[in-house]
């Protein structure tokens, strides 16, 4: 296994309502290249946290330093099959400047789906990190999973990548971190645009006529708020 360190680029985000996202993606479709690696898909996102929640208090906060730990994996298209290894994501943020450490698991997804989030399978693949010299803290567990669907594209005037996340909801918690899981999804969909620019290109600026605001967004925040508040009940 080997981790790669990707070098700092900028991601700009912009929430919309989600009951625009057909419209928008309708628009996207008619006026952009699909991506030509992985133009639509399900992805799937475990997020690892310590029992006091100390990576989600640091989004909440916005602190100088971030880290998002997460084992993603990924549906292509409208295959109901699950292909493909799973990967440790490691993220970083210290300022404006991200990096991202990712290692490929040794485990079939459909493994992923079928283990209880309190199993010790978890904990056990973090080795993966630490065995390439990453740290990590010890008392790290999977706490919640969170599922949506991404549409990719390519604009092609100025070759900026542009991603839709849309139906972004929590499909499973550790009970033993909180109790009940909120499974609708949120109000919001993201579109995400990735590149050497940290604003909407002009050829995608009749985005904002569909509700697209620029925001920091975190589906890591938003789904724990969602499923925090029916606990809490």
């Amino acid at each position: 296994m080997t981790v790669t360190q990707h070098p700092a680029q900028h991601e700009t985000k912009y929430t919309l309502p989600n009951r625009s996202a057909a419209a928008v993606v309708s628009w996207l479709q008619g006026r952009c290249l699909p991506d030509p690696d992985h133009p639509a898909g399900l992805v799937s996102s475990v997020y690892y946290d310590s029992p006091d929640l100390h990576f989600l208090r640091e989004k909440i906060n916005s602190d100088f330093f971030k880290t998002k730990l997460r084992l993603r994996w990924y549906r292509d298209g409208d295959d109901d099959t699950i292909g493909g290894p799973a990967f440790l994501e490691l993220k970083r943020k210290v300022g404006g400047r991200r990096f991202k450490h990712r290692v490929a698991a040794p485990i079939r997804a459909t493994t992923l789906l079928e283990t209880d989030m309190q199993s010790s399978m978890w904990v056990d693949l973090l080795a993966l990190l630490r065995d390439e010299g990453v740290w990590l803290p010890t008392n790290l567990r999977p706490f919640l999973e969170i599922c949506f669907q991404r549409l990719r594209f390519l604009e092609p005037m100025t070759r900026t990548r542009v991603s839709i996340d849309t139906n972004i909801c929590t499909r499973r918690v550790n009970p033993a971190m909180l109790p009940l899981v909120n499974p609708f999804p949120l109000a919001h969909a993201v579109l995400e645009i990735k590149g050497s620019v940290r604003e909407l290109p002009g050829t995608l600026s009749p985005l904002r006529a569909y509700g697209c605001h620029k925001e920091s967004f975190s589906k890591y925040g938003r789904c724990y708020q969602n499923s925090a508040r029916r606990s809490s009940f």
